[in-house]
């Protein structure tokens, strides 16, 4: 009986080791994000774009990525990521920026002359922008979606 106690004791002593480790290891890739970086952050075709999400599924740190192109006319695959230093969007068929609504934190963000972008509603969650920069959006007549707490 008293062996069966010492190895009881040692199994939960091990169990909570375990235990321990996995948590830490929960937190540790919690903070430290490491960016994916494409291999080619210059996006022109809807198509590229499409293919980040099989190219990185488990990432959600997105490096760069500029994205031109009229044949771009939705950014849905972005909305696997929460974070990203630069994301550049220009020259696409764009008519609002949904994909983007679960960013949080993005150091610089530039959406420059998409013709046809309607709204910038999807960056209402975002909690922290460094930089924003938006012009030569003609269709865009409001820009509800940023909070100065944001910037």
């Amino acid at each position: 009986p008293h062996l069966n106690q010492n190895i009881i004791r040692f199994l939960v002593k091990i169990k909570l080791v375990i235990i321990t480790l996995f948590i830490l290891q929960c937190y540790s890739n919690s903070i430290a994000q490491t960016p994916c970086i494409l291999q080619n952050n210059m996006i022109t075709r809807q198509s590229q774009l499409d293919s980040i999400a099989l190219l990185y599924p488990d990432c959600d740190y997105l490096k760069n990525i500029y994205i031109s192109g009229k044949s771009i006319f939705n950014l849905k695959i972005l909305s696997q990521f929460a974070k990203s230093d630069r994301i550049v969007i220009d020259k696409t068929s764009i008519k609002n920026l949904n994909g983007l609504e679960n960013l949080k934190w993005i150091g610089n963000l530039h959406i420059t002359s998409n013709d046809s972008l309607l709204n910038i509603i999807s960056l209402s969650d975002i909690k922290y922008i460094d930089f924003i920069s938006v012009l030569n959006n003609n269709m865009l007549n409001s820009f509800e979606g940023i909070k100065s707490d944001t910037i």
